[in-house]
């Protein structure tokens, strides 16, 4: 992880998040579900200028290594990330909707260097 250069700042911003499925039920053991949210990050990355560091899931809950500019807030970040996770899973699979909700328990740290 390097130092980013915009404009006039230089910067190394990375944000650790976790979100929860609702009822900490076990849907993120499929295979298949876990690579689609992984091309969601990818192109959320993409759109954003995001970068995510690493994605991992155990389960019941995915975890985030996200870096990104000073301009997005890290309430910005976690809402681009959360709302789009969430449509893109409903939309692809319709039948976990009642049983799919993203709950944010993650600790989100902020390093500064100089």
């Amino acid at each position: 992880m390097e130092l980013r250069h915009v404009n006039h700042c230089v910067y190394k911003i990375r944000y650790h998040m976790v979100f929860c499925v609702k009822y900490r039920k076990k849907l993120l053991l499929d295979i298949e579900l876990v690579n689609f949210l992984k091309n969601i990050c990818f192109e959320i990355s993409e759109r954003y200028c995001f970068e995510f560091d690493a994605i991992g899931s155990d389960g019941d809950h995915v975890h985030l290594f996200v870096g990104a500019e000073p301009k997005y807030s890290p309430s910005k970040v976690m809402q681009t990330i959360k709302s789009i996770i969430a449509r893109q899973i409903f939309k692809k699979y319709p039948e976990i909707k009642n049983s799919f909700g993203v709950v944010n328990s993650g600790v989100m740290e902020v390093t500064l260097e100089q």
